[in-house]
């Protein structure tokens, strides 16, 4: 079986007709030519003589790619680049199963995953010699290598990690002469620049002289290539300089073996130096041993001064806040942040302080300091720096109940880290919660469709989509679709802390918002680790102890939790409180709350409040409905259709109508027609359970501000058809899916000037979408027949479809419409 990394592997079982290998020199050509053979695939080798069937595209020059027939593209074919043949550490491991760990972590570190290089360690896997320098492997490289002008120019070019542009004068060789070598594959891209292998860099490269070595390292370093800064400091062995780079450049997100392997070839002389003190206390922070990671930053912390003083400090401000010691972390990142000379170390200062700051809950400080280590990373254009710190002030304000300001922290994030290319799907959904809170439904479901995307095969992000998808299920009132969201997640046994933490509080609001919460207490119980939100579930399935809990939600600043305790008590005052809160920060969500809002509403009249939070929400389109005070009613919840089609009347209009003429209108057959008009206002009252239409002077006019389905497709039509092009066709897709079903369906012997405006709206967006999508034959065909449907007698777009098919070689769907336009055409004859 052809060893390939397992990444590739699953990609490779999911793939289309074409494969497409890497063309860097030793990127695993023979091991996917092996697999196309296992898997009956045709190998070849010219890109115009592809055969029909499955096959494997083995190219030796890069251009020889630009000759691939236009019908291949990256939707239909997969094109493999060199870093996705790289192996992995665990595929590495995985194919020397007998090789000590020394030799594995060596070898690996000396052939960076490069798959000709798995084959040179297998050969020598024994060896204690450095991989590049035994016999055979030397020997072997040296095969493949060319014996021209080329072999110079890749010993030039061998001098450095990373070939970039503005280096190619200082490594001695011309445009051409590179561009050569990266479309023969002995170069090959990785980050900003192009790459040897590193053995064949390795066994290629003369002794470097020391002043171009740190000379070399001090370009990456500007460019924040820091390994490839510490790679060209190791190999002249400036051991000093190498630790002081070290010490400044390495983030303890990388790892404790990340971090040991640069130790490793340390000269004992330089043990005592104060970054090596340094780094060693951070070793042991990321092995656990707190205690000697304090002695070794206090022993550095003697000899050290400047930068590496204030980075000491930022570590040990670090340890400390892990320990507990708070208030001495405080004051070890305040010196920090004050000894610091770069921007990105007092930003670091900075983050940390805040993050010890949100443990004693001083919310509104820690803001602050994120605010300003956001300034410092952008200034410094540390932007994944940037990125983290937006998340931790976004995060925030989610805890504290600022929504708007979350979202819009969010929001942010995931632009920054959309241009970073990095993963956003947990802040996709902590952003679908946020927009699910604050009402937004829709926008927060297509948050947590593109957070599944994001997820992949990451077991714990995808677990997080399950819960939240939970939640938003719940809180649409579809339980039944939650619950095997959240058992398959409780199910697990290597899910951890937290996040089984969550689901045990989403499957605890399920049970007692279906009149279990008995059942219910034991899973918010288990959600302990979650704090506050789950001593609000406890009490709500308990139904006692929210005075301690609004108690601890006023200290923690936590909004939300305050107004969800608040409406439950449900004082007078707390309903007041609760409004107001509602109110400020938009918690929409607890608005569709029936047992709630309709006593909020009560409040906001009473009070004389905008009633702006309790919209009439109505819909025309197809089934007649009303969304009022948390309920949802159809044409049935109403008495009579006409008492219903006065809510409509009255909706429409927008301003007092006189009484007379609604009940000539509606009532005109009757004896008493003002009698039966008093009659449906009453039936609406107790249909609503609210007054929502008020008399004044012989007028009426509903107390309550209207969202009209019908209205809002009238507005949007106006916006697409004067929408700037990039966005025109969108808005006319979007305006199109407000007018889904047939307006006015219930009431058919009413609103018939309404209706015929709807249908003549909807047939203008209809052609509009033609004309946006004619240079798209198949959705221009598309968006014809969804016009005809709607207008069958439109014989020139009849005759449009028609040319659209031919040209398609729809023969049979073209003849199908010319008999339709045939016999149309006869029909309208005179």
């Amino acid at each position: 079986m052809a060893l390939l990394p397992k990444a590739l592997r699953t990609r490779l079982a999911r793939t289309t007709r074409l494969v497409v290998g890497p063309v860097g020199l030793g990127f695993g050509q023979d091991t996917l030519k092996r697999w196309a053979a296992e898997q009956g695939r045709t190998v070849a080798y010219d890109p115009s003589l592809l055969p029909e069937g499955p096959s494997l595209l083995v190219c030796l020059r890069r251009s020889e790619l630009h000759r691939l027939p236009p019908l291949w593209t990256p939707e239909n074919a997969l094109f493999l680049e060199e870093a996705d043949t790289r192996y992995t550490p665990d595929d590495w491991r995985q194919a020397m199963p007998d090789a000590t760990p020394a030799f594995l972590e060596s070898s690996y570190h000396a052939c960076d995953g490069w798959p000709e290089g798995l084959r040179l360690a297998l050969a020598a896997r024994s060896t204690t010699l450095p991989l590049h320098r035994h016999p055979a492997v030397a020997s072997y490289l040296e095969r493949l290598l060319p014996q021209d002008d080329r072999r110079d120019a890749l010993r030039r070019v061998a001098a450095a990690p990373l070939v970039l542009d503005e280096l190619q004068d200082f490594l001695g060789v011309s445009v051409d002469q590179v561009a050569t070598l990266f479309d023969q594959g002995y170069l090959y891209p990785q980050g900003p620049g192009l790459a040897l292998p590193r053995l064949l860099r390795r066994y290629l490269a003369r002794p470097p002289d020391s002043e171009r070595a740190r000379w070399l390292a001090a370009h990456y370093n500007e460019r924040r290539l820091y390994a490839e800064a510490l790679e060209s400091l190791a190999d002249a062995q400036l051991w000093e300089a190498y630790l002081e780079r070290l010490a400044e450049s390495y983030d303890p997100q990388a790892g404790e073996m990340a971090l040991r392997r640069h130790l490793r070839d340390m000269p004992p002389g330089l043990h005592a130096h104060p970054a090596h003190r340094y780094l060693v206390g951070l070793l042991e922070r990321l092995h656990g041993r707190l205690e000697q990671a304090q002695a070794h930053y206090l022993a550095s912390r003697k000899g050290a001064s400047g930068e590496l003083r204030a980075r000491i400090d930022n570590a040990r401000g670090v340890t400390y806040a892990i320990q507990g010691k708070l208030d001495q972390a405080l004051q070890a990142l305040n010196a920090a942040a004050r000894g610091a000379r770069t921007p990105r170390l007092r930003g670091e200062a900075l983050y940390n302080r805040a993050g010890v700051l949100v443990q004693q809950q001083r919310h509104a400080d820690a803001e602050e300091h994120l605010k300003a280590a956001v300034a410092l990373f952008r200034e410094s254009a540390e932007h994944v720096r940037e990125a983290r710190t937006l998340q931790l002030l976004a995060l925030s304000y989610h805890q504290r109940g600022l929504l708007k300001e979350a979202r819009r922290g969010y929001e942010n994030v995931l632009e920054l880290l959309g241009m970073l290319g990095q993963p956003t799907a947990l802040i996709r959904m902590n952003l679908a919660e946020v927009l699910l809170l604050l009402g937004e439904a829709d926008a927060s479901r297509a948050q947590l469709d593109q957070a599944a995307l994001s997820a992949g095969e990451n077991p714990r992000a995808r677990a997080y989509v399950q819960i939240n998808r939970a939640l938003w299920y719940l809180t649409q009132g579809q339980a039944e679709a939650a619950t095997p969201l959240l058992q398959a997640v409780l199910s697990r046994d290597d899910a951890e802390a937290f996040l089984k933490a969550e689901a045990q509080l989403v499957q605890a609001r399920l049970l007692r918002s279906s009149g279990r919460p008995d059942q219910g207490l034991a899973h918010a119980r288990a959600a302990g680790p979650l704090g506050l939100r789950a001593a609000l579930e406890e009490a709500l399935c308990l139904g006692e102890g929210l005075d301690a809990v609004i108690a601890t939600a006023r200290q923690q600043e936590a909004r939300f939790e305050l107004t969800t305790a608040l409406l439950h008590r449900g004082r007078p005052e707390d309903l007041r409180e609760a409004l107001e809160l509602i109110r400020t920060h938009e918690y929409r969500l607890l608005l569709d709350d029936p047992q709630h809002v309709p006593r909020l509403a009560a409040v906001a009249q009473q009070e004389g409040l905008p009633l702006d939070l309790f919209p009439l929400r109505m819909s025309v389109f197809g089934p007649f409905r009303v969304k009022f005070l948390g309920s949802t009613l159809a044409l049935a919840a109403f008495p009579t259709r006409k008492s219903a089609a006065l809510l409509v009347h009255l909706a429409l209009a927008g301003q007092p109508l006189p009484r007379e003429v609604l009940a000539e209108a509606l009532w005109g057959e009757a004896g008493n027609p003002l009698h039966s008009l008093q009659t449906a206002l009453y039936h609406l009252s107790r249909s609503l359970n609210a007054q929502v239409v008020a008399s004044r002077r012989g007028s009426l006019e509903l107390l309550y501000p209207v969202v009209l389905d019908y209205r809002s497709f009238e507005r949007a039509v106006g916006d697409a058809l004067h929408a700037p092009w990039p966005v025109r066709t969108e808005a006319v897709r979007e305006a199109l899916a407000l007018a889904q079903g047939e307006p006015f369906l219930e009431f058919p012997e009413w609103f018939e000037e309404e209706r015929r405006r709807a249908e003549t709206l909807k047939i203008t967006l209809l052609r509009r979408l033609v004309e946006l999508e004619a240079p798209q034959p198949h959705k221009a065909a598309e968006a014809l027949e969804v016009l005809l449907k709607a207008d069958p007698y439109d014989l020139d777009a009849r005759r449009t479809l028609i040319g659209i098919y031919a040209a398609l070689g729809q023969a049979d769907l073209a003849r199908r419409e010319e008999e339709r336009l045939r016999l149309l055409e006869q029909e309208l004859q005179p």
